[in-house]
């Protein structure tokens, strides 16, 4: 007899310590396009590893990586997830404090602050 459960764990197999870029999208509240970009900017590094489950080759992102930058950055919709403020007035008031976002929200098409450089400006807001 063939044990389902056996089987179906041979096959569910995951790759331990890296994230899919789709789950780097979740993780940082933003689109494939942002995402990509970051790569570009090299301030994401991606390593391509071959998916257990499809053979094909994908480009992951280290959780370890992931964490490291999401620990130092935060888009606008990051934070405003995070305190509970509308983005557009954080934006506004790091704008007003001439706080600049760290990499060109042009190229990037979102926009990332240092957490250590908006942090205390927030928490004003939040007050």
């Amino acid at each position: 007899m063939v044990d389902p459960d056996e089987i179906l764990s041979l096959l569910d197999k995951t790759i331990e310590g890296v994230l899919s870029l789709k789950q780097v999208e979740r993780k940082l509240k933003t689109d494939f396009a942002v995402v990509q970009n970051l790569i570009n900017l090299g301030v994401i590094p991606v390593s391509t590893v071959i998916n257990p489950k499809t053979r094909w080759r994908q480009r992951v992102v280290s959780e370890e990586d992931m964490d490291r930058f999401a620990d130092r950055f935060a888009s606008l919709h990051m934070l405003a997830h995070e305190y509970g403020i509308y983005f557009r007035k954080i934006g506004d008031k790091l704008r007003e404090k001439g706080i600049r976002p760290a990499f060109d929200p042009e190229k990037v098409r979102a926009s990332f602050y240092e957490r250590i450089a908006v942090e205390n400006y927030i928490a004003e807001l939040v007050k």
